[in-house]
Formats: structure tokens, sequence, C-alpha cells
């Protein structure tokens, strides 16, 4: 399932420039444009979310979920040597991440 973000600002844009509405005295929603309280219509919001376009975003994985750090620790996508065993000299924080980072299976 491929997840989209929205930008922060889109969204407090969208909302900030939807019709309020409100329940009468009748029980019967009515447009509370004069109104600083109120609801939304769940259509409207789900409309209105789903037609902000996606921000431009790239996942992150981080260091403690990478295929490229190994079982002692360190980070091995800087080298290898030449039997073609990773070797590192970095130790990242498990928050870290970087460009190169590819998720375990």
């Amino acid at each position: 399932m491929q997840i989209d973000y929205i930008s922060r600002e889109d969204a407090i844009n969208f909302f900030e420039h939807m019709t309020w509405y409100h329940v009468n005295r009748r029980g019967q929603l009515v447009d509370g444009a004069n109104s600083d309280t109120g609801l939304y219509k769940a259509k409207d919001v789900y409309k209105g979310l789903h037609d902000i376009s996606a921000a431009d975003v790239v996942p992150v994985v981080r260091c403690r979920d990478c295929a490229k750090l190994n079982r002692n620790g360190y980070c091995t996508r800087f080298q290898n040597n030449i039997s073609g065993i990773a070797t590192s000299w970095f130790m990242p924080d498990e928050d870290d991440f970087c460009s190169y980072g590819e998720r375990k299976e």
C-alpha cells in the first residue's frame, strides 16, 4: 500500500476555507458561515483532503531497520575488503538515517 503525505500548510489552508455547518433547533444541519464553531460534513472533508496533492517526500529508513547494519552495529555501506566481506568503521545511532538505507526483509 502506497502512503501519500500532504503538506501541513495545504491541510491548514483547506480547513480555513471550508464551509462550517451547525445543527439548528430542529436538528437540521445548516450553513454556519456566521458561526465560529460548528461541524464539517464528512463527505466534504474526505473530498477536500483527497484533492490535496501529495507532498514530495521520500521514505526514510532508520539505521536500526537498515539491511546495511551488521550484527555488531556497524554500517557496511562504506566499503568491502578484498575477500568480499563488508567492513566498516562507522557505528551509527539507531535513529540515524542516510540516503543509502535499504529496509531489512
